[in-house]
């Protein structure tokens, strides 16, 4: 079976027979092929599989995390590889003896749900681009033919995260709601949430190729900040411009972006929710602000005096997960595609455009043929 992966530099000498693609990482030059595995050998009897099945993955995307871990292997001296992949999309190949909700020829995504209780909470994988996989039944659902191998292959993070972090704010119609990272893939299907719900969406980028796009989803508003300019006055300004005091909730997928320069913009009693980290590694590479934001005292300062509420987010859970997929069939919910790959030769432009490609609007898919 084949799968995606970034490649040590000690181990390249060693695949001379397989092609290795060079990426760009933040300025750091990698190395990914798509190399051969054996395949799982999957006993349907035995008690390690009895409650698992067998999943042929047709469709994978790579997710934000994974930047840092193609990274990593470029300053290791060991001969090894890694495994890249967070989301799929496959065909049930094999059952276990204990599964009753899923059959062979079922087609399925990764539910990565966190619910109290559930044995191995978290993603479904993380080698989602591995073509054979076994995974437990429980971290699987089943999706409708209806649902393209294209999008099945980049929702379930995006949209179990999103729906989870939405979910647990006390929206009312009206109010006033930020996001921030507009154009992450997770921030794109929190707006899509949002739009169903009668609140006052307002969008947070820096990137200037990202307000078309924006805009033409029909937010309220669309804040542009240019880093090299004062944050505060710059947002002030375009709350001033919406007729907006203070936020009344703000979804924030990378926190210590973000956090330090919108909490003083929420008010009193409300409530600001964050999933994610942007600098998830030393070797990552940000642009930062020319101004700085609070500090960690000044941050804690004033989520007492204003009686914010801040609230940690991972992933969701499996309700999370069924409602996006219900909306997605109802038409509720629609889901950008930037680009789709198909042939081996891509491969190194299917990583350069998920992680590097500034103008991406939407996830960035590989199928397998």
């Amino acid at each position: 079976m084949r799968c995606l992966a970034a490649v040590s530099q000690a181990l390249q000498s060693e695949l001379n027979a397989w092609p290795l693609h060079r990426v760009e990482v933040d300025g750091v030059a990698a190395t990914i092929a798509l190399l051969p595995l054996p395949e799982p050998d999957f006993d349907a009897g035995c008690n390690q599989h009895q409650d698992a099945v067998l999943v042929r993955v047709t469709a994978f995307s790579l997710n934000y995390r994974e930047k840092y871990r193609v990274l990593s292997l470029t300053e290791t001296q060991d001969k090894t590889y890694r495994v890249l992949g967070s989301e799929f999309v496959g065909i049930v190949e094999a059952v276990g003896h204990c599964v009753q909700h899923l059959k062979v020829g079922d087609r399925v995504i990764g539910d990565g749900c966190v619910d109290p209780g559930l044995d191995a909470p978290g993603l479904s994988s993380t080698r989602a681009s591995a073509e054979l996989q076994i995974l437990p039944a429980h971290k699987v659902v089943r999706i409708s033919s209806e649902m393209p191998d294209e999008v099945a292959a980049g929702f379930s993070v995006g949209a179990q995260t999103a729906y989870s972090m939405v979910n647990r704010l006390p929206l009312q119609p009206g109010q006033h709601v930020l996001v921030t990272g507009a154009t992450s893939n997770t921030s794109l299907f929190v707006l899509k949430k949002l739009q169903m719900l009668g609140v006052k969406i307002h969008a947070l980028t820096t990137n200037p190729g990202s307000i078309a796009p924006l805009r033409a989803m029909q937010l309220n508003g669309v804040c542009l900040i240019d880093k090299e300019q004062d944050f505060a006055e710059q947002f002030q300004a375009y709350l001033f411009e919406q007729g907006c005091a203070y936020l009344d909730h703000v979804v924030d997928p990378f926190f210590d972006v973000y956090l330090p320069k919108v909490l003083p913009f929420v008010r009193r009693f409300g409530f600001y929710v964050t999933c994610g980290v942007a600098r998830q590694s030393a070797l990552a590479k940000l642009h930062s602000y020319s101004s700085a934001g609070l500090s960690i005292d000044q941050i804690f300062n004033l989520l007492l005096r204003k009686s914010i509420t801040l609230i940690g987010n991972n992933l969701g859970t499996a309700a999370d997960l069924s409602q996006a997929l219900q909306d997605y069939e109802n038409e509720t919910l629609r889901v950008d595609i930037a680009q789709i790959f198909e042939h081996d030769t891509q491969l190194g432009d299917f990583v350069q455009s998920s992680f590097c490609h500034t103008q991406r609007f939407g996830k960035v898919i590989f199928k397998y043929q």
